[in-house]
């Protein structure tokens, strides 16, 4: 029994117990997390000869960051460290006939790693803005990463969404009405393109209602259901644009555009 303690003793010792940081520096741990989350976005879309390496220091930097922020064993450290599995690896150069097919599956590996990291950290994110506001802080405003929108088909749409977005990125935390249309255009103008690749026609996607929209996708296997699930709990702001509308449904609130923003961004990664 005293053996054990003892034990007990020097792991203590080896690993102290972790300290919340100071509002000051979770703010700057936060700033960085985000930073590095928008880093990842633009890791997925170099070769994969151009980030061999960077990515993983990548993953042991934001690692550390959400250590610092959230704690060694914090859930959020869980998630981030295990969300590709326990055990690590890419794919077998053995099953692949030519080096362009093996880069391929190479780039589509790491790319959902990142994804998956990125996710986890979006989770710590939010853990940080909910314990500022716990601390009376103000929570730093929401930032949006840098995305890759190669996977929309339709070079038209395409350039809607990622202006949309780009301006999304731009008013992110200074609007609440704008903010919701923008993150509604880019909800719209994805699940359109994905619907399309699934055979929907133009004209049955023309006008078709937020809710029916979300529904089809998920049935296409679009989007999860959890994306599904919460979609249904987010208020189409589409038709905000009118004032009679907010007029007779009750004005936008930032929580309103927050919830837009965070079921815009489940859209990406479930579609991307």
């Amino acid at each position: 029994m005293h053996w054990g303690h003892g034990l007990v003793a020097r792991r203590r010792v080896s690993e102290p117990e972790w300290t919340p940081p100071p509002v000051e520096q979770l703010q700057v741990l936060r700033r960085q997390i985000a930073a590095a989350v928008d880093k990842g976005e633009q890791l997925k879309a170099q070769t994969y000869a151009e980030t061999d390496g960077a990515w993983g220091a990548w993953d042991s930097n934001l690692g550390d960051l959400v250590e610092k922020a959230c704690g060694p064993r914090s859930a959020q450290a869980t998630s981030f460290h295990y969300s590709t599995g326990i055990f690590g690896g890419g794919p077998d150069r053995h099953r692949y006939y030519s080096e362009s097919e093996y880069e391929s599956a190479l780039v589509a590996w790491r790319n959902e790693s990142i994804s998956k990291k990125s996710a986890a950290a979006r989770g710590a994110l939010e853990a940080i803005d909910l314990d500022l506001e716990r601390r009376g802080a103000t929570p730093a405003a929401m930032t949006l990463a840098a995305r890759d929108f190669s996977f929309i088909t339709s070079v038209p749409l395409r350039a809607i969404v990622e202006r949309d977005y780009d301006e999304l990125k731009r008013s992110t935390g200074t609007t609440v009405k704008a903010a919701s249309l923008l993150a509604g255009s880019v909800i719209e103008g994805v699940l359109i393109d994905a619907l399309g690749q699934k055979g929907f026609a133009p004209k049955q996607l023309d006008g078709m209602r937020f809710v029916d929209l979300i529904n089809k996708a998920a049935a296409a296997k679009v989007i999860g259901d959890r994306t599904q699930k919460a979609a249904h709990a987010v208020r189409d702001t589409r038709n905000f644009v009118h004032p009679a509308v907010e007029l007779r449904e009750g004005r936008l609130r930032k929580v309103d555009a927050d919830a837009a923003i965070a079921l815009m961004q489940m859209v990406l990664e479930d579609a991307s």
